[in-house]
């Protein structure tokens, strides 16, 4: 919790290192915004939603069931009347392949949480998708669907444009999030999962060399990294509350 600049904490996570009981890696992040009600909610129901959906249909694509997961969280959301509050997302699904050889890395979003994977040599790898009511994108297909962006917000009001909840403006705020999908290589030496009080003071850049010059390959200190982060955010003046994952491979 920022307490300097914030009067509440209201990010959440889920961390599950043997999600699936196949061994599989869950790790996600939501921000909550205009209370907790929604992001509690995400936290507790997100991953049962996405292990049902996995285990529903063997030939669906794992992209189609984490699709399937946002939407229909969403709308249990909205069935137990969570009329107000919102919260954006990111979650990874790390895969063991069916051949079992090698591994594949799904990265879904909404709104401006963000996750980018550390390559050789620490190149950064964004994995994920900003949804904010100023992208050019965003703000065509608010306006196609009727509404506006004013003053770079969601009819004035919001400035992430995919989100869960918000479900006054749920016409206009999708849960449908952007997805990618990464065979991993064996190249890959960790990935970054935070939500926005990260990102609004460091580039995805500057937040893999933090970690690569301070913890990768330093043993034990590399359970450290995550809580550098936080702390260099807030010492860099971030306004929002810090939630971080380092995940290594």
């Amino acid at each position: 919790m920022n307490a300097r600049f914030r009067s509440s904490m209201e990010d959440a996570f889920v961390l599950e290192d043997d999600f699936n009981s196949k061994g599989d890696g869950l790790y996600c992040v939501f921000d909550g915004h205009g209370g907790r009600e929604v992001v509690d909610f995400v936290e507790e129901n997100f991953a049962k939603v996405l292990l049902t959906e996995l285990n529903f249909d063997e030939e669906r694509s794992v992209e189609d069931c984490i699709t399937s997961a946002y939407i229909i969280t969403d709308i249990k959301s909205r069935q137990a009347n969570l009329m107000q509050s919102g919260c954006t997302s990111v979650t990874c699904l790390l895969q063991k392949n069916k051949d079992g050889e090698g591994r594949t890395l799904y990265s879904a979003n909404c709104g401006d949480s963000r996750a980018v994977l550390c390559c050789k040599g620490g190149k950064a790898k964004r994995l994920s998708e900003d949804h904010k009511a100023s992208d050019k994108t965003e703000k065509t297909r608010i306006e196609e669907l009727g509404g506006f962006v004013l003053r770079d917000r969601v009819l004035g009001m919001l400035a992430v444009s995919r989100a869960f909840g918000d479900h006054n403006l749920k016409q206009f705020v999708s849960a449908r999030p952007y997805i990618t999908k990464t065979q991993l290589t064996g190249d890959e030496e960790f990935l970054i999962v935070a939500c926005d009080g990260l990102w609004d003071e460091f580039t995805d850049e500057e937040a893999v060399k933090l970690v690569r010059e301070n913890f990768y390959n330093k043993g034990e200190s590399e359970f450290r990294a995550a809580d550098a982060l936080v702390k260099a955010a807030l010492e860099e003046g971030t306004k929002d509350n810090v939630t971080v994952m380092v995940v290594f491979f």
